[in-house]
């Protein structure tokens, strides 16, 4: 209740031991988990998630404690909301890598809803499904959720779209296009009740119905026509720097259904600088396979910026032709399935710039291991650099070099009839 009270008032005080009234909620709560009844536990994993903060032995402690006692069936759909939205909000959580609790928590979550029958699913709110979707989004862990997916896709077909609120509609679609489920059923569905709503919609709904339509690439001239322009133009300096990014990417993906539906000039200008503006980060993945192509000969550009207004990762010629080369570690992907940006990026690159892209995943990067030879391999295969006629692909065991026949191994070459 104390969590649940600073929460309300957005409020994150700090004690003179300089740790926050949060830090030691969480230990104290560690101490005496197993007592908190459901209601009790998720109010206080909502405080934290409202308030953006993040303890990892709390939320480890939680998800072990969930996990180990089977107690799924016990929270009231709301509750159960909650919680797995706290999980989705917590940001930098050590229990959010690859065989942490989260994805096995997550996972237990999206067979139990799966497993509930019409009756048992007719409990939950439009509210609480889209947050638990909305948790699926936003993490990139490995997690086996089409399932979960595809049922809400049909749940949510099915129902009478007039009593959602424009946000359910827009996080909706929003969390389906964030982990890459690209299901053409559902936005297909909303796209006249999305419409219908646009007079109610705040500048995130249009941002992010937009956005979301862009990435699963199904064209819904009947929702974005001039109606939806006076929408966002009629709100448009309220509009973050994040809801013109999406905006920006919305506009690239009308040109690429040549529709005379865009932006205008000002405020495509305005989207693009916010677009353009968001901030880069060089991984310590990308400045190993950077070395590794200096040294095959190879003077890559770093963060190149498309006339788009995208940026590649690295750039690289190759008889004379632009290859553009996309490091992507697991924030790219969902398991090894890309995330709704990296779809979206990868497909308007190669469809409005004309650069030939190929992406470099990070497990296949390290399945190289340390050795330099595998690295320069990988690579001289992956851009189609042949010095012997005869390629050196990575086996399944790490550092052990195998002769094959010429042709492309490892690395995934971006097709756009992939994309669709």
């Amino acid at each position: 209740n104390l969590a649940f009270g600073y929460a309300h008032a957005e409020c994150v005080p700090k004690l003179e031991d300089g740790k926050t009234l949060f830090d030691h909620i969480a230990t104290a709560a560690v101490e005496i988990l197993t007592s908190f009844t459901t209601q009790g536990m998720a109010s206080m994993m909502w405080a934290f998630a409202r308030n953006r903060v993040s303890n990892t032995q709390l939320f480890e402690r939680v998800a072990d404690n969930i996990l180990e006692s089977d107690k799924l069936s016990t929270f009231e759909p709301q509750e159960l909301a909650n919680i797995v939205w706290a999980f989705g909000r917590a940001e930098n959580l050590a229990v959010k890598a690859e065989g942490g609790s989260l994805p096995r928590f997550l996972e237990k979550v999206a067979d139990h809803i799966v497993a509930l029958d019409d009756n048992q699913l007719a409990r939950y709110r439009p509210s609480d499904l889209h947050k638990i979707l909305g948790a699926f989004g936003s993490s990139t862990v490995g997690l086996k959720s089409n399932h979960l997916f595809e049922k809400l896709a049909n749940v949510f077909i099915a129902m009478q779209y007039d009593k959602f609120i424009p946000q359910e509609i827009a996080l909706i679609l929003w969390a389906f296009a964030c982990a890459g489920n690209l299901n053409k059923k559902i936005f297909s569905s909303m796209e006249q009740i999305a419409k219908s709503k646009l007079a109610e919609c705040n500048c995130q709904d249009l941002a992010n119905i937009a956005w979301s339509y862009a990435v699963v690439n199904v064209p819904a001239p009947s929702l974005f026509d001039a109606d939806f322009l006076r929408a966002c133009l009629k709100k448009e300096g309220e509009f973050n720097r994040e809801d013109k990014s999406q905006l920006y990417q919305w506009h690239l993906w009308q040109e690429e259904l040549n529709s005379d539906v865009k932006l205008p000039l000002e405020t495509c200008s305005k989207c693009r600088d916010a677009f353009v503006s968001s901030p880069t980060t060089t991984s310590s993945l990308q400045i190993d396979i950077l070395r590794e192509l200096y040294s095959i000969g190879l003077r890559p550009g770093r963060e190149v910026p498309t006339p788009k207004g995208y940026f590649l990762d690295a750039l690289v010629v190759i008889d004379g032709k632009d290859i553009g080369i996309e490091i992507d570690g697991p924030s790219h992907f969902t398991g090894r399935k890309p995330i709704g940006k990296t779809i979206l990026k990868r497909r308007q690159v190669t469809n409005l710039e004309g650069i030939t892209l190929v992406s470099i995943p990070y497990w296949e990067w390290d399945k190289c291991g340390r050795d330099h030879s595998q690295k320069q391999a990988y690579l001289r295969s992956l851009l189609g650099i042949d010095e012997s006629n005869q390629k050196i692909k990575v086996d399944e065991k790490v550092n052990v070099k195998v002769k094959v026949e010429p042709k492309i191994e490892g690395g995934q070459k971006v097709k756009v009839e992939e994309l669709d």
